[in-house]
């Protein structure tokens, strides 16, 4: 059987479980695989039940269930060493690309309050921050551990303490967060993508016209593109006002970059 080479993606949603899965689209993944950890007494269990799963240098003692409706194998793993765990998950992902093809490059989709159950990598592809009690100090410790390499994608659910005073968000190549309105034009201003997506923002007609003023002066010479929603909308036509336009004619103003 062949397989079209993709990504996969590493998910952390829950406290004590890791699932991993195919993922061609953001919010778009197959789980393949899901693995849990608890504390259980030896003598309290029927040793016959659970065997020793060797992957190549990792040893687990575990059983696997599976999920009635989506038939998913799950791993009831005895191990309580996070080390362990972070191994089994490298490991599991270097076999998918020998046997599957994939991408080398993982991607995450976690709560950071998950963070240090991630397996060992030092760059992510695609990471998608889920609903957590953290704050920016632990989003930079992510960012200063991982690289990310394309995109931040920020659910709705995230809470604005998240990433409101964060500083190593701002120098990923794409943004798209769902719910922004702690993004003010001060941090805009701040931010050094290449292209980026945000909505309900509270930025104000003036705030516009001073962000488009700093991109043409060359302040940001990164920036390729910008869509916003729930702002500014209604003001469109004032804010182009104030500058000097030409119809954009795109059989001579080509646009030439990779699309996020």
């Amino acid at each position: 059987m062949r397989h079209n080479p993709t990504y996969t993606v590493f998910l952390l949603n829950k406290p004590k479980k890791m699932s991993y899965g195919f993922v061609e689209k953001p919010e778009k993944e197959q789980i393949l695989l899901s693995w849990t950890w608890k504390k259980i007494a030896m003598e309290s269990e029927n040793l016959d039940n659970w065997t020793q799963l060797k992957f190549k240098d990792v040893h687990l003692d575990c059983r696997v269930t599976f999920h009635r409706k989506l038939n998913i194998p799950t791993l009831v793993c005895r191990c309580e060493d996070v080390s362990t765990r972070k191994r089994f998950a490298t490991a599991l992902h270097s076999h998918m690309r020998e046997v599957f093809h994939v991408k080398p490059e993982m991607q995450f989709k976690l709560s950071l309050d998950y963070m240090e159950e991630l397996p060992y990598t030092n760059t992510v592809r695609d990471v998608t921050f889920l609903k957590t009690s953290v704050n920016s100090t632990v989003a930079d410790e992510f960012f200063e551990k991982f690289h990310v390499t394309r995109a931040l994608f920020c659910q709705r659910s995230v809470p604005d303490r998240l990433l409101k005073n964060s500083c190593k968000f701002r120098e990923i190549n794409n943004l798209f967060i769902s719910w922004s309105p702690w993004l003010d034009i001060s941090r805009l201003l701040k931010v050094k993508c290449e292209n980026i997506m945000f909505s309900s923002s509270t930025l104000h007609k003036k705030d516009m016209i001073h962000l488009l003023n700093n991109w043409l002066e060359g302040n940001n010479t990164r920036l390729k593109s910008m869509s916003m929603f729930k702002s500014v909308a209604d003001d469109t036509h004032l804010i182009m006002d104030n500058f000097n336009l030409e119809a954009w004619d795109p059989e001579v103003d080509k646009i030439e970059y990779d699309e996020p």
